[in-house]
């Protein structure tokens, strides 16, 4: 009996560390699709999802010469994202035990 909970419990760690691996390469993929917008610019990105926004970028030109940038985090767009991607999790985690029978 043991090891069947050890296997379920693998089984849900698993599905939790890919929800999460997933959800971190797409917001990784779009903060830095958004910034190689502003590499040859100055101005602000918007980093969108659908109609999620979760991030901007904001580009400036100092006086003395070089650029000047900043990060913006929307906590609204940011917490629904992570909530989706904790739906997947359990998405996932269903699909795998029902799937064991």
């Amino acid at each position: 009996m043991a090891m069947l909970e050890t296997k379920v419990s693998g089984d849900i760690g698993r599905s939790c560390m890919s929800a999460a691996l997933v959800g971190a390469l797409v917001f990784a993929g779009l903060l830095v699709a958004s910034s190689l917008q502003l590499a040859t610019s100055t101005g602000k990105i918007v980093g969108k999802l659908g109609p999620l926004q979760l991030f901007e970028i904001t580009k400036t030109s100092l006086q003395g010469g070089g650029y000047s940038g900043s990060l913006h985090i929307f906590t609204r767009g940011m917490t629904i994202y992570l909530l989706c991607t904790l739906l997947l999790a359990v998405s996932l985690i269903m699909y795998r035990q029902t799937r064991r029978g």
